[in-house]
């Protein structure tokens, strides 16, 4: 049979049933926008994950309570999970001993209201060291980022997102004003720049504050997890298993 004979067909038989053909060609249309829409989606959550990766920087190691081994497999921050109990301040402050580790970020984290002036609105709260900008790589739009916090003192002081300071003082300065979370009072002295997020929480919606402040607020002395930034890449598979032997140790 030659070409435009079977062109000739396949136009008669198209013809010849106008519903089969309708519905032939929605099923087709249908899978194509299928696959295209998956295709968007998977290339989007790819995109995130890198992204959220990359701002976590590629000399870190992230320790996790409750966990009874350690999981890694090259990728830009390891994962130690080796607390069969919860994590403490007390255990960052430990970690320290370890010379190649560059900074230690303990992390413990809740939601609470935050409010001055009148103006009040819930904000997630992350409590930290000043080595959380580093292991973050956050920058501040102005001010200093929890000045003369270490993991054993903790003054009253804190940093807010672009957002909180726009929603709770409108024009007027925030730097140095006394900023309400929850039943807890903190000196603001400085305002993040950063966009994105941050461990899940939009960095622009945020309150910083020293981690032990954060353990007093929500009555929690256990930490969401503890973030350690290596010297260099090379040392760090002796840094988890120098991170395993002390945590045991201690629990």
């Amino acid at each position: 049979m030659k070409f435009f004979d079977l062109l000739f067909l396949a136009f008669s038989t198209l013809i010849r049933y106008p519903l089969r053909t309708m519905m032939l060609l929605i099923a087709t249309s249908i899978g194509v926008m299928a696959v295209i829409l998956l295709t968007a989606v998977g290339e989007g959550a790819r995109d995130y994950i890198t992204g959220e990766f990359k701002d976590l920087g590629t000399n870190l190691i992230i320790v996790l309570p409750g966990k009874n081994e350690t999981s890694g497999g090259g990728g830009p921050a390891d994962l130690a999970g080796i607390a069969p109990r919860d994590l403490t301040v007390e255990d960052a402050i430990s970690l320290e001993q370890i010379e190649t580790i560059k900074n230690i970020a303990p992390i413990i984290i809740g939601e609470t209201p935050a409010s001055f002036g009148g103006f009040e609105r819930d904000v997630p709260v992350i409590g930290t060291t000043p080595s959380f900008l580093s292991v973050r790589r956050m920058e501040m739009r102005e001010g200093n980022f929890l000045p003369g916090v270490t993991l054993d003192r903790s003054p009253p002081v804190c940093a807010i997102g672009t957002e909180v300071e726009k929603e709770l003082f409108g024009t007027s300065r925030a730097i140095g004003q006394w900023l309400r979370v929850g039943d807890r009072r903190c000196r603001i002295t400085g305002i993040i720049d950063s966009e994105g997020r941050a461990i899940g929480i939009d960095l622009q919606k945020i309150v910083v504050m020293p981690v032990s402040l954060a353990t007093a607020l929500f009555n929690r002395p256990s930490l969401f997890r503890i973030i350690a930034e290596a010297e260099s890449r090379i040392y760090m598979d002796q840094i988890k298993k120098d991170i395993i032997r002390i945590i045991k140790k201690r629990h």
